[in-house]
C-alpha cells in the first residue's frame, strides 16, 4: 500500500507535468501570449505560508525563503492533567521555481509535540495560471520522522486555488501513509483570505485530519484532529509577514490546545 502511493504521488506529478505542457500555448503561426504579469509582491511567490499550499505555485526563475516561530499549548500525555504544557515551534521554508509551473521545496519544522523533521515537496501547476484567476495542481511530498531517521511519511495532494476581486482561496486533498508504520491519513486544508488594502490579507488557514485504515491512532486514541484559525498577512515588495492562531488538537490527547505563530519571508523574481 505504502508503495503504491509512491507510485500514485509521483504519478500525478509525471502526469501533471504533459498536461501542463499542452496546457500551454502552441507553437507556430499562433499569435504570442501575452507576457506573464511579474508578482506584486512576496506572497505571490511562496507556495505556502501555514498550512494550505498554493496551487499557483511559485512564478518561472524566482525563489524565497521563509522563518517562523511561535508557541504551542496542549496536553500531548493522556494521564496528565488539563493545564498540560507550553512548548517553542519554529522552522523554516525554502522555496523556488526554475521553470513556470513546477515548484520545489524543502522545509524544516517543528509543528507540533513531535521533534523538528525536515521535508520536500514538488509541486506542479496544471491549469490555470495568476492572471486567469484561479489553478489547478497536484504536488508529491515526503517528510522524514526526523533528522537522524530518514523513515517517514509520502503525501500526495491535489490543489486548488482561487484569487480574484480581491478574494484567495486555497483548498488541498491530500492523502499521506508511513513508510514503515501501519498508518494512513487522509487531510482537507483550505485558506481563505481578503484583501483589505495592497499591503494587509486578513483570512483564515486550518487543517482537518482523519486516520483512515487499521494504523495507529492519534494522540489520545482520536481518529481525527484539527487546527487552524485567524491569520493577517502584510506583503510589500520582496518581503512577507504572517501573524496566525488558534485552537488545536494536534498531538493533544486531552481536551483542546491553541498555538500561535509569526512568520517573515522574503522573496527574489
Amino acid at each position: 500500500m505504502r508503495s503504491s502511493l509512491l507510485v500514485c504521488s509521483l504519478g500525478l506529478v509525471a502526469m501533471a507535468w504533459p498536461a501542463a505542457a499542452l496546457a500551454a500555448p502552441p507553437d507556430g503561426d499562433a499569435p504570442a501570449p501575452p507576457p506573464v504579469p511579474r508578482p506584486t509582491d512576496a506572497r505571490e511567490v511562496a507556495p505556502t505560508m501555514g498550512y494550505t499550499q498554493s496551487a499557483f505555485g511559485s512564478p518561472g526563475m524566482s525563489a524565497g525563503v521563509a522563518a517562523y516561530v511561535g508557541v504551542l499549548h496542549g496536553q500531548p500525555n493522556p494521564s496528565g492533567d488539563l493545564s498540560g504544557k507550553t512548548l517553542a515551534q519554529g522552522g523554516v521554508h525554502i522555496y523556488g521555481s526554475p521553470i513556470d509551473r513546477l515548484t520545489l521545496s524543502f522545509d524544516v519544522d517543528r509543528r507540533d509535540f513531535s521533534t523538528p523533521a525536515p521535508s520536500a515537496t514538488i509541486a506542479v501547476r496544471i491549469l490555470g495560471s495568476r492572471a486567469q484567476g484561479w489553478a489547478f495542481g497536484a504536488s508529491a511530498s515526503y517528510r522524514t520522522e526526523g533528522f537522524a531517521n530518514v523513515a517517514g511519511e509520502i503525501e500526495g495532494a491535489l490543489l486548488l486555488s482561487f484569487a480574484k476581486y480581491r478574494l484567495h482561496a486555497d483548498l488541498n486533498g491530500v492523502f499521506g501513509a508511513a513508510v514503515k508504520e501501519h498508518e494512513m491519513d487522509s487531510e482537507v486544508k483550505l485558506r481563505l483570505g481578503y484583501d483589505v488594502t495592497p499591503w494587509m490579507r486578513v483570512g483564515a488557514d486550518g487543517r482537518f485530519r482523519m486516520r483512515v485504515g487499521d494504523g495507529k491512532y492519534l494522540a489520545g486514541g482520536r481518529t481525527v484532529d484539527a487546527v487552524g484559525g485567524p491569520e493577517v498577512v502584510f506583503g510589500y515588495k520582496y518581503f512577507f509577514a504572517a501573524v496566525s492562531g488558534g485552537p488545536s488538537t494536534v498531538g493533544v490527547a486531552r481536551g483542546f490546545g491553541w498555538g500561535a505563530t509569526t512568520t517573515l519571508g522574503a522573496a527574489v523574481f
